[in-house]
């Protein structure tokens, strides 16, 4: 029953902490103070903005404000510092002008397209009609397709002018027909490889058209080994082939331990393992050699050991002082650590 008291103690205590941890500091400006100061740095009154974001926020360590508002077209964006009421940071997005009445409409920015390309409106499909704004002008971006061919027009929305305009053939590529099979191609590569169809597994056989000639791209594995053949369609030729090996490495028994290197670690930073939490010990293979990357806490310190795990020699290591960023994270292990103590 004693334990059971002292579990909810400590609980209640660690929640009261946290909610502390995340409260903002008393003594320092608020909202409305904030939404003021912004306000006045813009040179408005509050009946002529509207406000979109008024918000505390923790950042970098410190309680800010991030105060937006609108004026018209243009926004304000301010970070007020919540203790002192300093503008950290501010930001002014000029907003696109209303589109003046008298520019060109839709459909004449279409005919005007229409009649540069020599295409008429019941040959063509609209993939795009659309007024943007872009440089300080309006213009229409229009796109169509007629006879195997997409056009691609800006044209001016005050004067119905063409600012630019572009065309790409798409006529399909017909396949010929005395090329290669697939069949044919898997077996070239077969053989060049010394291998038969019962020993691999196929995992790419694709016809591509590249540098304007057709060739088949296959790719299979066999034997912890991966093909990889480029072969023109047109007469078999293999244009380019590579292999892989992937035999998975197999660790040496001959390397020192976890629990060496753990030792090794603590031995070098002159403490024992009852004064450190343990964060990572992991075997990684670098650089051609197996080493072992330590982490560990102790106090408010945090180190970080690369140990040679051939010879155990340290081959980098680290130490900087932790950085109290108070999260769930660190909740959930304070009172992980906590019933670690009370039930051993």
């Amino acid at each position: 029953m004693k334990k059971i008291i002292a579990i909810v103690l400590a609980l209640a205590t660690v929640f009261t902490f946290s909610a502390t941890a995340f409260a903002a500091p008393s003594g320092r400006i608020n909202k409305a103070q904030a939404k003021q100061i912004a306000l006045d740095h813009a040179g408005f009154t509050e009946n002529e903005v509207r406000f979109t974001k008024a918000k505390l926020d923790f950042d970098d360590g410190i309680f800010e404000y991030d105060i937006e508002f609108f004026v018209g077209r243009v926004e304000y964006d301010y970070t007020i510092a919540a203790a002192d009421g300093r503008i950290i940071e501010f930001d002014i997005d000029g907003k696109e002008p209303a589109a003046p009445a008298d520019i060109i409409t839709k459909d004449e920015a279409k005919a005007i397209a229409l009649g540069h390309a020599g295409v008429a409106e019941s040959e063509a499909r609209f993939a795009k009609v659309e007024l943007d704004y872009d440089d300080g002008a309006y213009e229409y971006d229009v796109e169509f397709t007629a006879n195997n061919t997409e056009y691609d027009y800006t044209v001016a929305a005050a004067d119905g002018r063409i600012i630019k305009f572009e065309t790409e053939n798409k006529t399909p590529v017909t396949v010929p027909t005395d090329i290669i099979t697939e069949a044919d191609a898997k077996a070239i590569a077969l053989r060049h490889a010394g291998l038969t169809e019962s020993e691999v597994r196929f995992t790419k056989v694709e016809l591509d058209y590249d540098d304007g000639a057709y060739e088949y791209d296959v790719e299979f594995t066999a034997n912890n080994t991966e093909y990889d053949y480029t072969i023109a369609a047109a007469d078999g030729r293999i244009i380019k082939f590579e292999t892989e090996n992937k035999t998975p490495v197999t660790v040496p028994t001959d390397i020192i331990t976890e629990a060496d290197a753990k030792a090794i670690a603590l031995r070098h930073a002159g403490l024992t393992e009852s004064e450190v939490r343990f964060t990572k010990v992991e075997l990684d293979y670098d650089d051609g050699a197996y080493e072992y990357d330590i982490e560990f806490v102790a106090g408010n310190t945090e180190y970080d050991y690369t140990v040679n795990a051939a010879n155990g020699k340290i081959v980098d290591f680290d130490r900087e002082p932790v950085e109290h960023h108070f999260s769930l994270s660190v909740l959930v292990r304070w009172i992980k650590d906590f019933f670690a103590a009370i039930f051993g």
